[in-house]
């Protein structure tokens, strides 16, 4: 199964998809989708390698709430404290659609 397009968007605490921070999800490299389990309900998520597979990964990101994530996913280092970091197309493109509240914390100086 290889996916045209993952549309993602990133939690303030740099999840994607119910990819979370340090989950056991993120290892996952076998099964295309795993429980994902949340305080909030109960997940299923694709996994890494599915998602990777995406000929487009395409993230929408709004709000200053989500700016540190940002920041952390799309100018650090690939990091399983930000699951948003480790997402990017493997065959493809990455595209990052920003407003400017969840860009502010970016380098725009170039």
């Amino acid at each position: 199964m290889t996916l045209g397009l993952a549309f993602q968007g990133i939690g303030p605490d740099g999840h994607t998809a119910s990819l979370f921070p340090r989950a056991p999800a993120l290892d996952e490299r076998e099964r295309r989708a795993v429980a994902a389990a949340h305080e909030d309900v109960e997940r299923v998520t694709m996994t890494l390698p599915v998602l990777s597979a995406a000929a487009q990964v395409v993230y929408l990101v709004l709000g200053a709430e989500k700016a540190e994530a940002v920041q952390l996913a799309f100018a650090g280092d690939p990091d399983p404290a930000v699951p948003a970091s480790l997402l990017r197309s493997e065959r493809g493109e990455t595209i990052v659609l920003l407003d400017r509240a969840a860009a502010a914390r970016l380098d725009n100086s170039a």
